[in-house]
């Protein structure tokens, strides 16, 4: 039975007169009033016949008709006494339409239940397969994290770096068994603990390798890069590259710091070496240019010594026939002593550059490019050769004399070019300085006709020379380029450059220089 039709059948009961105990409706005939058997004779049969009563309530009789009621034996109809409990019939009814609606709310309850029981059994499915799914995921992720971290411990151990680990907020420091191995030691053998690391720290790096971890620790830094030295179990100091990262949590405040501990004992045993080299062929060079400054030393010693030889012959003539004049004597003496002083200087310049000095200082660059310039003035004014200068007064830190050695180098080759050149008419050396945002720049430009296609490619590469007729060595060029690069963290490049000087074409070499631009104390 559906829904709608349990509502009929409710609507009904309820709109039915009896159904809702309802007395007030007065009945066709009511046979509860006390019967006279005397009238009954008396009645006509058409009225009974006429009398249709129909049995549709409990509140009205069926009247039997009058031929049957005419024999009846009226003398024995009892009187019928009238109800007054009406309350029973209500009651009746209530508790029928009680137990319909008992009936039709487990029919509802039913078909809630079995509703439910799909849903849930839906849903069962839907989990259960959710949850096979997660259970498959976790499998793939757990593999997954297997394999990475497999893959971390082959990385590892391939680059043979030792882990540490130092957590800020209990203090405990964890350090790998590769790490311990660095130091020679067993993983046993070490506590985890971090005066392990710090107690093993060289005394010349102790301050900056705590200092870094402090700025960590304070939060002043999220990474660490340094080098330092650490005690191996035999008493020997082996070199460590320490890599750091630090760890914040949501306030940032710092709770944890990791890194990697790499041997670099074999890389700087062969920097050092490079250096030892680099060094070594600075005294090489230089050495291969003695020859050439002695030559600068003898034509700048000519004409002072030519002055002195000229002023005492006057003296001694003058001496000898007797016309000795004291303002003559004076004169000459001063132009012996001034050129004397001129010598001596010539000296100490060539003295102070063949000194090998690696001592780090802010200089004028105008002022040392001057001082170049000198040390082979003599050299570039027996060649003819004709210096234009448009120099600043630019400061850069760095090393003088090598600065010094790398434009030697330069003007050497320039020189060299412009003597090979045959065919220019005008021998040409420029030297200009310019100064931008945050470094400045320097050109060295000739007009020697430019450098060979075959060979500008490798100027710089050592023991590669253009000069083999004349003894050329190949490291001049090389050298001022590790000079520029290396120790003043600076660029060097050499093209070559078309120009108009005094209205007239030029063609030759141009080597740019660019260095760090530094503010004069």
């Amino acid at each position: 039975m559906s829904r709608k039709y349990l509502i009929l059948l409710l609507l009904s009961l309820l709109l039915s007169p009896n159904a809702i105990g309802r007395s007030d409706i007065t009945p066709v005939y009511d046979w509860t009033d006390p019967i006279d058997t005397t009238d009954l004779y008396t009645l006509k049969e058409d009225v009974f016949e006429r009398l249709q009563i129909e049995t549709t309530s409990n509140d009205q009789l069926a009247v039997t008709p009058s031929t049957e009621l005419s024999k009846a034996d009226t003398s024995t109809v009892p009187e019928i006494a009238k109800d007054n409990s009406p309350w029973l019939e209500r009651l009746t009814l209530f508790l029928i339409l009680a137990i319909m609606i008992l009936f039709f709310l487990l029919f509802m309850t039913r078909r809630y239940v079995i509703r439910l029981r799909k849903s849930v059994t839906a849903q069962t499915q839907k989990l259960g397969e959710l949850n096979e799914t997660l259970e498959q995921n976790v499998r793939d992720r757990t593999h997954s994290l297997n394999d990475l971290s497999e893959r971390y411990e082959f990385a590892i151990e391939g680059t043979q770096d030792g882990l540490w680990d130092w957590d800020l907020i209990t203090n405990s420091v964890y350090f790998s068994p590769q790490w311990k191995a660095m130091l020679g030691y067993k993983d046993d053998e070490l506590e985890n603990n971090y005066w392990v690391w710090e107690n093993r720290i060289h005394p010349e790096d102790q301050e900056k390798a705590l200092a870094d971890m402090q700025y960590c620790v304070s939060g002043q830094k999220s990474k660490i890069a340094n080098t330092h030295r650490l005690r191996h179990k035999n008493g020997e100091w082996i070199w460590i590259l320490n890599r750091a990262h630090v760890f914040y949590d949501d306030q940032d405040r710092p709770i944890r710091m990791a890194g990697f501990h790499s041997d670099i004992t074999n890389f700087r045993k062969a920097q050092d070496e490079i250096k030892f080299k680099e060094q070594i062929i600075f005294q090489q060079s230089k050495m291969a240019a003695m020859g050439e400054m002695i030559e600068n030393i003898s034509h700048q010693w000519r004409q002072p010594l030519n002055i002195i030889g000229l002023s005492t012959t006057q003296l001694e003539t003058a001496k000898m026939f007797g016309k000795v004049d004291d303002a003559a004597f004076d004169k000459d003496i001063n132009v012996i002593q001034e050129q004397i002083a001129y010598m001596s200087q010539t000296i100490n310049d060539f003295r102070k550059f063949f000194k090998y000095e690696r001592k780090k200082e802010r200089f004028d660059v105008s002022g040392a490019l001057s001082e170049t310039l000198n040390l082979i003035d003599a050299k570039i004014k027996n060649r003819h050769i004709t210096v234009i200068q448009d120099l600043l007064s630019i400061h850069t830190d760095g090393y003088r004399s090598e600065f010094i050695q790398a434009i030697i180098n330069i003007i050497n080759n320039a020189i060299y070019q412009l003597e090979k050149s045959k065919a220019q008419e005008k021998k040409l050396l420029i030297i200009k300085t310019s100064l931008q945002k945050e470094h400045m720049t320097i050109t060295i430009a000739d007009s020697g006709g430019g450098i060979p296609a075959d060979a500008i490619d490798k100027l710089f590469v050592p023991y590669f020379t253009t000069k083999e007729e004349n003894g050329g060595t190949g490291i001049g060029l090389y050298l001022t380029h590790e000079i520029i690069v290396n120790h003043f963290s600076g660029t060097i490049k050499a093209e070559n450059v078309d120009y108009e000087h005094d209205d007239m074409p030029q063609h030759g070499a141009c080597f740019t220089i660019t260095l760090p631009h530094a503010d004069p104390r």
